[in-house]
């Protein structure tokens, strides 16, 4: 079932971060790489344009699919909270062990440019999830009544709870 729908290994990479002064933010924040990144913004008539920009001023950000996208943790004793800030994308079968610290760079990079001040890593992350090149979900019935159900994107905490009911559904 993989093997048919492509399925690979996505490996992103994220780095919390210090917020720079006491700076506040309260929204999630997307950017434009996030127009390059999501299919309900990737197939808009702009997001073409904005794909030639990157490609002409920072074609490095699309070589690592990078989403540069943040939110704040909550703050402790009147401090503001960490800024989680990321991510990258790398694909295959199985990946390294190791972080690319070049990617790391990467967002620390465009992360303070955005914000306008220098940023001081606190912690890294990293995720691996299911990813195929053909659909966000994978379902299938391999015996009568059986369903093998994965999200194959990186939307699943935004989508699990509707994949659940719909599936489900399906079987009753």
């Amino acid at each position: 079932m993989a093997e048919k729908a492509g399925v690979r290994r996505c490996r992103l990479q994220m780095l919390e971060v210090a917020p720079p002064g006491d700076v506040e933010i309260e929204p999630a924040v997307l950017t434009g790489l996030s127009m390059l990144r999501y299919g309900g913004f990737a197939e808009t008539t702009a997001a073409a344009g904005v794909r030639r920009q990157f490609e002409e001023a920072h074609p490095e950000l699309l070589d690592v699919v990078m989403n540069l996208m943040l939110t704040q943790r909550p703050g402790t004793g009147g401090r503001p909270g960490s800024i989680v800030l990321g991510d990258t994308h790398h694909y295959d079968r199985t990946h390294l062990p190791f972080d690319d610290e070049y990617v790391a760079e990467l967002v620390l990079r465009e992360g303070a440019r955005l914000l306008g001040a220098p940023l001081t890593v606190r912690r890294r992350w990293r995720g691996v999830y299911a990813d195929s090149p053909h659909t966000d979900f994978l379902v299938d019935e391999p015996f009568p009544g059986l369903r093998v159900v994965s999200v194959t994107s990186g939307i699943g905490m935004t989508t699990a709870l509707g994949l659940a009911p719909t599936v489900l559904d399906q079987l009753l």
